[in-house]
């Protein structure tokens, strides 16, 4: 018996990675409603050994960002 006649291969097909982290130093401009950048700063501290109450942190120069990217198949490094 033949692998292609007991199986279907669906072909290739993309890929989506999700990145979501903080972009800091921008001059005043950071979120307007901080409540996640805030909540992101004391998370990424504590994975450090710093606890820190969220409620303590305020910065005007910190945003949170999401980038979401599709990776066509058969992408090379680079593109």
């Amino acid at each position: 018996m033949r692998l292609r006649d007991i199986a279907f291969f669906h072909g290739a097909r993309e890929n989506q990675l999700v990145g979501y982290g903080l972009v800091s130093g921008i001059a005043g401009n950071g979120d307007r409603n901080p409540i996640y950048s805030v909540q992101t700063v004391a998370n990424m501290l504590q994975r450090y050994g710093i606890i820190l109450d969220p409620a303590r942190v305020t910065s005007r120069n910190v945003a949170t960002v999401m980038v979401i990217a599709d990776v066509p198949p058969f992408a090379r490094s680079g593109t």
